[in-house]
């Protein structure tokens, strides 16, 4: 026998086994990171575990950078939401010391911070809120347009003007928003 052969499958195609899309962009990844001074691309692909889920959701880190010819004494450069900066300020003590504890040895000496967005956060999404019940809707109505106030008048009802109708109607927009989400939540509540 010259040689053991695999059969040709049935169809003739040569099948290969699938291949995770880590596993064939890592060598791109890594040379990309080489560059921004990350010997170690695992900073980057672990850094929620390194600073946890809270600081890794307003945080990435951007360049870590060596003394010529050291490996300790770095300075590791974060981008960081501009809100959140001071938070960090006061919090780099403790990301110098969950990233050298991640290197196993004093590799990072300074933090510096960027302000910047960073792309990987999630945004805050409007949820649509589910139509009220005739009887919550009635009484949100009664609440913004009569019987509410206490003192006999109705808060936003249009024969109580008084010269600033724009922000009242707006006023009232807002509050109506307002008391149907609340409704709506009290309703998802009682149902579960």
């Amino acid at each position: 026998m010259a040689g053991n052969k695999a059969k040709p499958s049935i169809t003739g195609k040569r099948r290969r086994a699938s291949v995770r899309a880590g596993r064939v962009a890592a060598p791109l990844i890594d040379r990309a990171l080489r560059r921004r001074g990350f010997i170690h691309n695992e900073v980057v692909r672990r850094w929620s575990h390194i600073v946890g889920t809270e600081l890794a959701l307003v945080t990435v880190p951007n360049r870590l950078t060596f003394p010529r010819g050291e490996r300790r004494g770095a300075t590791l450069t974060v981008r960081v939401e501009p809100a959140f900066a001071p938070l960090l300020q006061h919090r780099s003590p403790f990301i110098i010391e969950q990233v050298n504890r991640y290197f196993g040895y004093g590799a990072v000496e300074k933090l510096s911070l960027v302000q910047g967005r960073v792309a990987g956060r999630p945004r805050a999404q409007v949820r649509e809120i589910p139509p009220l019940s005739p009887q919550a809707a009635a009484r949100l109505d009664r609440l913004l347009g009569g019987g509410g106030a206490g003192d006999g008048e109705a808060p936003f009802d249009d024969k109580n003007k008084s010269g600033a109708d724009e922000n009242r109607k707006a006023l009232r927009d807002v509050l109506e928003r307002l008391g149907r989400a609340v409704y709506a939540d009290s309703r998802t509540d009682t149902e579960q």
